[in-house]
């Protein structure tokens, strides 16, 4: 029993590259102290090894390879080791996309080398269920440690779908470790089998409800949450977690792919950004009859590329590499040029702002399979691009990375625009002395669909929700009550569709079983060669910006005078526009016709003077 718990929160320098630790008072010579080692890893997106199959590269930095090496190091120093996966963990790869997930009488390379690994659970992540539950169910069949998620229940039974917490016991300290997994999940994956099944209830709710439980039975509390720190809604928030609950010890989260080491209301909050870390966090535990104190040691998050892979675990998931080395083997079509046109600013993807062939092309395709009138599509990389050449799979992977299925739904014509101006809310409003168009902070790229079928304009001077203009269907305006049929993937339906946003309303017509990296295989292997096409049916207005100084930004960009606003997670890059202010504060100034004609007088007037002396 817990009786009393006391944290000292050591200080920190040098996160992730090296660290200093003040050290903690000592506990009285009476109690015993046991040391615990958690590891944490966090969106490991089925990444066996750091090999790239679109990249044909090993970035030797990432992977269970190297998560193996770390952990047996760490169990060399602490047999009271605790490993956890905290979600996301099947789903991501080429490997695992096309080749294991979905296939009931495979075993799995991620279950394969985390049950040689030894983990003791892992948490649901999102991803986990883009494949069904059916499937979840005989991965955790598989696995030789438990899933967690204490926040989702059976509809039906009430009762949990699976385990809610583990209790383990390290030299008599007991450790309760409770899973949570973001809520959204029917946002996203309410197409698949089961999904809607079930019941996804509040993070801090349930975290506080089980952190009752456990109080009182263990030592130690662990939280292990598929969660970003921060969310548009509170039941996905992992902050109000430790906010909810001061008595956690640690806090593990994920979901966002963003390094997190702070402490919030007392409580330990860490997070590894993704497949390239791990985190580790030390606790001592001192403990007698009448009083137990948690002290945190050491608080760290590692970059892999330090550490060696296991020679071991690589041997062990061979065959899974091999088996996707054959299916890259085999020549699908060919690309007769280069697909996407060059950026006009080169650290911004000129995919987001124009149409181009990457996206026709994947609207294409989702016309033709579904015969739907209206389509719609995201550039999910800012570095999609099919080059010259034979093409491989691993091309069209590069192009179209998640495992969405194809849907179509009959929508009308208001509809339509409703779901037209939620994604052109990816884009900053145009403002005066703007000289660049940037983008929505906390919107991700991949959430900007362009539409094929119909013809319209995006005007950004204009406020989110009256951006949308003069939409044309088979040339004449359209109309609120016309009905269409929308090509869109599942997981946009999902999210806008009657279990999300509610922007349509309609059930689809038609539901694919196969992803949509295949239809998109299938149709360039019938037309054997693929060239660019794009027909401009769209473009972004509103911008009144000085075409002159405009070209002067442009140039200070792409010279290194002036660079694009660069958020601290990467994420979201280009949230604040490049002003004319930034170009006077930089020294760059346009010259005005006539300060030009005043500077040619004056160098004839200099000419003369010195022909006059000659």
């Amino acid at each position: 029993m817990k009786a009393h718990v006391t944290k000292f929160i050591t200080k920190l320098v040098g996160i992730s590259a090296g660290f200093m630790i003040i050290a903690s008072p000592a506990f009285a010579t009476e109690q015993d102290t046991v040391k615990l080692s958690i590891i944490g890893t966090s969106d490991v997106h089925g990444n066996l090894t750091s090999w790239s199959y679109e990249n044909e590269k090993d970035y030797e930095n990432a992977g269970f390879v190297r998560i193996s090496t770390f952990v047996n190091d760490i169990r060399e120093e602490n047999e009271n080791t605790i490993v956890i996966d905290n979600g996301d963990t099947i789903q991501g790869t080429l490997l695992t996309d096309e080749l294991f997930n979905g296939f009931m009488d495979k075993d799995h390379p991620v279950i394969d080398i985390m049950n040689y690994i030894n983990y003791d659970l892992m948490v649901l992540g999102n991803h986990e269920f883009n494949f069904g539950v059916k499937y979840l169910e005989k991965l955790e069949e598989d696995a030789e440690f438990p899933f967690l998620a204490a926040n989702i229940y059976d509809k039906a039974t009430g009762e949990h779908f699976v385990e809610p917490y583990i209790i383990k016991e390290y030299d008599g300290v007991k450790v309760g470790i409770i899973g949570l997994t973001i809520p959204d999940i029917p946002n996203w994956d309410g197409t698949k089998d089961g999904v809607l099944d079930l019941e996804y209830n509040h993070l801090a709710y349930e975290a506080r409800k089980y952190v009752d439980i456990l109080k009182d039975k263990v030592d130690v509390i662990i939280v292990s949450a598929h969660a970003g720190l921060d969310d548009d809604t509170d039941g996905s928030s992992a902050r109000l977690i430790a906010e909810t609950c001061p008595e956690i010890d640690l806090l593990i989260i994920g979901h966002h792919h963003v390094e997190v080491n702070e402490v919030i209301n007392g409580v330990r909050v860490i997070a590894p950004s993704g497949y390239r870390q791990v985190s580790l966090v030390n606790l001592e535990v001192a403990k007698n009859e009448d009083d137990c104190t948690v002290t945190e040691e050491l608080s760290v998050v590692y970059d892999l590329k330090n550490f060696e892979v296991d020679p071991n675990a690589e041997k062990l998931v061979e065959y899974a590499d091999k088996e996707t080395l054959e299916f890259l083997s085999d020549t699908i079509g060919t690309v007769t040029e280069n697909f996407q046109p060059e950026n006009e600013i080169s650290m911004i993807a000129q995919g987001y702002l124009q149409d181009t062939p990457i996206v026709d092309l994947i609207n294409i395709v989702q016309l033709e399979a579904t015969g739907a009138d209206v389509s719609s599509a995201a550039l999910f990389k800012s570095s999609s691009d099919l080059l010259e050449g034979d093409l491989n799979y691993s091309d069209i992977f590069n192009i179209y990375k998640y495992p969405n299925k194809l849907v179509a739904v009959d929508v009308s014509g208001a509809e339509l625009k409703a779901y037209m101006e939620w994604s052109a809310g990816y884009y900053n409003t145009y403002k005066d002395g703007d000289l660049i168009i940037s983008f929505t902070e906390g919107i991700p790229a991949y959430d900007y669909d362009m539409f094929q079928g119909i013809e319209y304009k995006v005007d950004i001077s204009q406020p989110v929700g009256s951006r949308i203009k003069d939409v044309m269907f088979k040339g004449e305006p359209l109309k609120d009550d016309t009905i269409l049929s929308l090509a869109i993937n599942d997981y946009r339906y999902n999210g806008i569709g009657p279990n999300g946003l509610n922007l349509i309303s309609g059930t689809p017509t038609f539901q694919s079983d196969k992803a949509l990296r295949m239809f998109i295989k299938e149709y360039i292997e019938q037309q054997g060669a693929i060239s660019p096409q794009v027909d401009n049916n769209w473009e972004v207005i509103g911008c009144d910006w000085d075409e002159d100084l405009r070209k002067l930004a442009v140039k200070a960009l792409n010279d290194g005078t002036l660079t694009i606003h660069k958020n601290e997670n990467g994420y979201f890059d280009n949230a604040v526009a490049i002003t004319e202010t930034d170009l006077k504060e930089a020294g760059i100034t346009k010259i005005t016709n006539q300060e030009l004609m005043e500077k040619l007088n004056e160098v004839k007037t200099l000419l003369a003077e010195i022909l006059s002396e000659l």
